[in-house]
């Protein structure tokens, strides 16, 4: 019995020794760079039986920025199951099949599919001649009420811009409510040929973009008038022997996006669409369904959200998370409500987090290294590791790790979801990585306005090829 608790302290005694080497190991670069070390959490862990290996302010609440989507993706996970669909449903008011012309209006009711591409709105298209439909002359009405009628998520109202990653949220929503803006380069001293994918009737251009060798920089934006007219503002060059770029900038009008958007490909499969677009509330004793329309499994979108951090999909998902469990139109509070409850559920022990979206915009949703650490460790048990995991950019190959870990050891090794917030200077990365035939997981997150996203970059990645290293270099030592 002596001999037995000799050997334990022993081993205990071993294992403080290794992660105190560890944990000054991580002080060291940290120093090294510059940082400040209040600045920053971090935390690896062997998934195996969850020891720590090296630890760095571990309780400390901090903005996750986008590794907020693993608290999103896990609580969906758990609770619809990992091939869980939405189902858009297409009613219409006196359709005469005999003719195919929908006398009364056509309603589209959203069911928060994420993916409903250019490509996916055209197959819809045509699944709606096949039921025998041949012309929509009166309106064409989007019923979003699945969620509630605000549609710009918690932190999504901090920044002004018209970017993609600030689109707005809606039920149906066609092309992560984005306008997909296509910039073609002719011959030397023309214009650019400029078009929308999916196209659409009721968007104007303003400014131009020239065929040049030497120029300005593209830029393209969108805007909308008091009149709710949305606008694509040009300017800069493209070279001559450039392919076409694709710029994505927010639609501004869910509704308007997604009833044009449809005009068009509705067109191009045959229909005659000559309908005027409302938004309203379908009555199903009035009207009769005649089309569903499956999303694709909710790991597929999943996989979206963190191979390019969608926010868009992330929203999507958070409050499809509340949808399914309330019988009022989803909204932003009841879906944090959820994802908080579940945490503590799963978590009774880990400490409370603060969520108030999917998707980790803003500075309002908070949590420690630790936690992640700790959600990380119960996802890699769950029988959905294996979607959560490979959604997951991989260093130095694709999504948002494409560029980096280029010329480390840890390129194709590290599989990992990376935030950033610069408005808040944050910077976060949190995923698994093997060393010695072992899995490991690795969370960072830098809050600190002080220093550039790159130096931020560097750091994290310094850090946890350091950590393999050392931990490579202790079996060696055995």
């Amino acid at each position: 019995m002596k001999k037995n608790t000799i050997i334990i302290i022993v081993m205990i005694s071993v294992g403080c020794t290794f992660s105190a080497q560890f944990d000054s190991l991580v002080l060291s670069i940290i120093n090294s760079s510059g940082h400040r070390s209040q600045n920053i959490g971090f935390e690896v862990r062997r998934v195996r039986d969850n020891q720590k290996i090296a630890e760095l302010n571990s309780d400390s609440a901090m903005i996750p920025a986008s590794l907020q989507k693993l608290f999103t993706a896990a609580a969906a996970f758990d609770k619809l199951g990992t091939i869980f669909k939405s189902e858009t449903k297409i009613y219409a008011e006196n359709f005469d099949k005999v003719s195919g012309e929908i006398k009364g209006n056509m309603y589209i009711v959203g069911a928060g599919d994420p993916g409903i591409s250019a490509q996916r709105l055209w197959l819809m298209t045509q699944h709606l001649r096949h039921c025998g439909v041949k012309s929509i002359p009166n309106k064409l009405v989007i019923d979003n009420s699945y969620f509630d009628e605000n549609a710009v998520a918690p932190g999504f109202d901090e920044e002004q811009n018209s970017r993609a990653y600030m689109s707005p949220i809606s039920a149906f929503a066609v092309s992560f409510n984005s306008t997909g803006i296509v910039v073609q380069p002719t011959a030397e001293g023309r214009n650019a040929y400029v078009h929308l994918f999916p196209a659409r009737e009721d968007v104007s251009f303003r400014g131009g973009v020239a065929t040049a060798t030497k120029g300005k920089d593209l830029s393209v934006s969108t805007q909308k008038s008091a009149a709710n007219e949305i606008s694509v503002i040009l300017g800069g060059a493209i070279k001559p022997d450039e392919k076409p770029k694709y710029v994505y900038r927010q639609s501004w009008e869910p509704v308007s996006n997604a009833g044009e958007s449809f005009r068009v490909v509705a067109k191009e499969s045959g229909i005659n669409a000559k309908f005027s677009v409302d938004i309203g509330k379908v009555d199903t004793t009035k009207a009769q369904l005649i089309l569903v329309h499956e999303s694709e499994p909710i790991y597929f979108a999943v996989g979206g959200m963190f191979k390019y951090s969608n926010n868009f999909i992330a929203e999507m998902i958070f409050l499809t998370l509340a949808a399914q469990t309330s019988n009022s139109p989803a909204n932003w509070e009841t879906a944090s409500q959820i994802v908080e409850k579940w945490w503590e559920e799963k978590f009774p022990q880990g400490g409370k987090i603060c969520v108030v979206n999917g998707s980790g915009m803003g500075n309002q949703n908070k949590c420690g290294v630790g936690q992640i650490a700790d959600l990380l460790n119960y996802a890699s048990k769950q029988n959905w590791f294996y979607e959560y995991v490979s959604g997951m950019p991989i260093a130095g190959i694709d999504g948002t790790l494409s560029t980096r870990f280029k010329n480390s050891d840890l390129k194709g090794n590290l599989r990992a979801k990376t935030g950033t917030l610069n408005n808040f200077g944050v910077s976060s990365l949190a995923g698994y990585f093997n060393a010695n035939g072992e899995l490991y997981s690795a969370v960072f997150i830098a809050n600190d306005r002080a220093t550039a996203q790159y130096a931020k970059w560097t750091l994290s990645d310094n850090l946890i090829s350091g950590i393999k290293k050392a931990i490579e270099a202790k079996k060696e030592q055995k």
